[in-house]
């Protein structure tokens, strides 16, 4: 009798138990199921241009010394469009400006820049290529809330610079005669552009 009231009892106490354990999992999950409906999937940070069905877009970013390769390819129409850039951020990892060599649509080698919106459109980005001439200054084309573009063809002064991989002074608005905000490396460009090339 008093074997059978010992079973008992491990009975009542494993069912307890196993009620207590499958009620706080229950509750956990009631968390985790809160927690979830918070939650969100990041988009990709590759914009998929209309008309390219879904998994026939890839990009590929080769990272060079101060700058990075970046091909966007259409796998099904095999067309390949690429710019390298370079990203200038904050010690507390805000972009403060960046700039990239791309190509219009008849080749022709451009760069890209992006300097606070703050400048505002009109405004001046100055650029030192200490090579003994004056500074190339290009003027802001465009700005949003974010950013401001400006756009700068790639002459004979800029093409011996970006070969030579020195210095370049960036400075806003009428600092041109005054200290650079910035001093970025052109290290790395032109090997990034010759594997381009092939």
């Amino acid at each position: 009798m008093l074997k059978r009231a010992g079973i008992f009892l491990s009975t009542l106490f494993l069912v307890s138990a196993l009620f207590l354990i499958l009620h706080d999992q229950a509750f956990a999950l009631d968390e985790t199921d809160q927690a979830i409906h918070k939650l969100q999937i990041k988009p990709s940070d590759v914009l998929i241009p209309a008309g390219v069905p879904i998994g026939q877009y890839q990009r590929v970013i080769r990272p060079f010394p101060n700058w990075n390769l970046i091909c966007d390819e259409n796998l099904k129409s095999k067309r390949r469009v690429c710019n390298i850039s370079q990203i200038i951020v904050s010690d507390r990892g805000d972009v403060v400006f960046s700039w990239s060599l791309a190509a219009r649509e008849n080749g022709e080698p451009l760069f890209i820049l992006r300097a606070p919106a703050a400048l505002g459109v009109h405004s001046i980005i100055h650029l030192g290529l200490h090579d003994g001439g004056q500074m190339v200054s290009v003027k802001i084309s465009e700005c949003n809330q974010i950013v401001c573009i400006a756009y700068q063809p790639v002459g004979p002064r800029l093409r011996t610079a970006l070969k030579n991989g020195k210095r370049v002074d960036v400075a806003f608005g009428d600092q041109a005669s005054g200290y650079p905000d910035m001093i970025l490396p052109l290290d790395g460009l032109f090997a990034a552009l010759s594997s381009i090339r092939g």
